[in-house]
């Protein structure tokens, strides 16, 4: 009855701390520790070798190793950051040239106003000029004229 009463997580407890003080007496020594470690050299120097065997087999198959694909996978990565950064330069170019051109645009309509604008000037001012000149030629005819009848 004595076991009705007491809490289950209370007995897990004790048992678990019980079962832990074992191990650690049972792991806590010089002879397991150097077991472990021979134990560790073991499965390194065998997974080294299946390394190999793996890297030779690939090679033999011509299939690249889980290397190669680092290797690759890195120059991809910095492939892309070329490419986007060319297209970054595409893009900012592009939007110059449109910017470029729109001024253009735009200094072309003006250069096409004032050139007409010039025209017209220019034949404004021959026209004046003719009929400067030929007033001009009027009078010295009238001057020609008076002087003759007054010689």
């Amino acid at each position: 009855m004595e076991a009705m009463d007491h809490d289950p997580n209370i007995l897990y407890q004790e048992l678990q701390a019980e079962i832990n003080k074992k191990i650690h007496g049972f792991t806590n020594c010089q002879a397991f520790t150097s077991a472990c470690g021979r134990a560790m050299e073991r499965h390194l120097t065998l997974l080294e070798k299946y390394k190999r065997m793996t890297t030779q087999w690939l090679n033999g198959l011509n299939i690249p190793t889980k290397d190669e694909f680092a290797v690759i996978s890195v120059r991809t990565v910095n492939l892309i950051e070329t490419v986007d950064s060319m297209d970054d330069a595409v893009y900012s170019t592009n939007t110059a040239h449109h910017h470029a051109s729109s001024q253009l645009r735009e200094v072309r309509y003006s250069w096409e106003e004032l050139r007409s604008i010039l025209k017209v000037e220019v034949k404004d001012m021959k026209l004046n000029n003719l009929q400067t000149l030929q007033a001009e030629l009027n009078e010295l005819k009238l001057l020609f004229q008076i002087e003759d009848k007054g010689e």
